[in-house]
């Protein structure tokens, strides 16, 4: 539902930045909470967003090259951030 936002970096990054004002639960830049504790500690030692979004988060394997997801698209939700 998230990918294709154009404002997924934004919205991870304001969701890191208010991690102690709520933003820590939900999804935000498309990643769960789990997922954005996951990749915090980086982000805290200085990775940009921009580069969290292009890796896996920690413990899971690359995403194939050519994969196809045969899933029907989602239908676009309502993001506060746009």
């Amino acid at each position: 539902m998230c990918t294709a936002c154009p404002v997924r970096a934004e919205c991870l990054e304001y969701a890191m930045r208010n991690w102690t004002d709520g933003a820590g639960e939900g999804v935000w830049g498309g990643l769960v909470a789990a997922d954005r504790r996951a990749i915090r500690r980086r982000w805290l030692l200085g990775v940009s967003v921009t580069d969290l979004l292009g890796q896996p988060p920690a413990g899971q394997p690359p995403a194939r090259a050519g994969a196809v997801d045969d899933a029907a698209p989602a239908k676009p939700a309502i993001c506060g951030m746009r």
